[in-house]
């Protein structure tokens, strides 16, 4: 993959399909739509200026699903935005989230957890939550422990303890978040199709976890400088530019060697791979939060 792609080079590059174009607008203005209606009861979660990035993503990563199996995951992106937003701020109370993760009641004065309850609520209706249930709560348990690494770091090497090794800082990649919102995703999809090969592609996003992050670290490196309890790959000695791309073209390999058995069987599959070409290109053109 060519990871020189930014605005201004459309003329040298293949356009896209018009008709696949309009059938993916109408699916993005949909799911579009249905997330700003959802986010008027929850607006300590949800930013409005992620809605439309948010929605973008998924429709443009999984063009086969219909909007309302796109949802659950758009709205799961949604919530880990918001949870990253409060980890900048105080730790988590990571068991307490696993909890309703598992079914416990929320808070009913907590938005946070009502949306992950009601999250798990809907998610746990799906047919394959029996199945993907599990990975669903490993991926969420990740992130949390994940989050809550990133911030005891970050702080302890402000005040000047040593920093993580990168085989460490990879290995909590899972802060990303997209393994947790695309296990969403394979939830609420009407196909089973992908249940042979979940094994493959539960590898695959481990490789795809930490192409997305160091993608997400070349756009928030300069911004993550000012925030005390954020941790980037480039604040780390003897990592530089050159070395992140090399990285993210290693892991997409890897990921397509994984996927390869499989990826004429399962659109799942085909989404993993999109998921990092995509979030990988928009990451060196913008990111998702709006500049200050």
């Amino acid at each position: 993959m060519d990871f020189s792609l930014r605005m201004g080079r459309m003329a040298t590059m293949s356009l896209p399909d018009p008709v696949a174009s309009a059938v993916a607008g109408a699916a993005t203005l949909q799911v579009t739509r249905s997330l700003q209606r959802w986010a008027t009861r929850f607006p300590a979660v949800v930013d409005p200026d992620l809605v439309l990035p948010v929605a973008l993503t998924h429709t443009f990563c999984s063009p086969w699903l219909k909007p309302h199996e796109l949802l659950p995951g758009c709205r799961t992106a949604l919530w880990v935005f918001h949870i990253d937003d409060i980890v900048e701020r105080a730790p988590l109370d990571v068991p307490r989230l696993l909890d309703i993760a598992t079914g416990a009641a929320p808070d009913p004065g907590s938005s946070t957890e009502i949306v992950l309850a009601e999250l798990r609520e809907e998610l746990a209706a799906r047919p394959l939550f029996e199945t993907v249930g599990g990975l669903w709560s490993s991926t969420l348990d990740r992130l949390l422990t994940g989050l809550m690494w990133e911030r005891d770091t970050a702080l302890a090497r402000a005040a000047g303890a040593p920093e993580p090794s990168v085989a460490e800082y990879l290995e909590h990649a899972f802060t990303i978040g997209s393994a947790f919102v695309r296990s969403s995703i394979w939830l609420a999809s009407e196909s089973t199709d992908l249940l042979p090969q979940l094994e493959a592609l539960t590898a695959a996003m481990s490789e795809a976890v930490v192409a997305v992050r160091l993608a997400n670290d070349l756009a928030t490196y300069k911004r993550e400088l000012g925030e005390p309890a954020s941790l980037n790959i480039l604040m780390l000695q003897g990592i530089d530019e050159p070395w992140v791309h090399s990285e993210i073209r290693q892991r997409r390999a890897r990921c397509a060697k994984i996927l390869a058995p499989v990826i004429q069987e399962s659109n799942a599959a085909a989404g993993v791979l999109r998921l990092i070409d995509y979030t990988t290109t928009f990451y060196l053109n913008t990111d998702y939060r709006p500049s200050e």
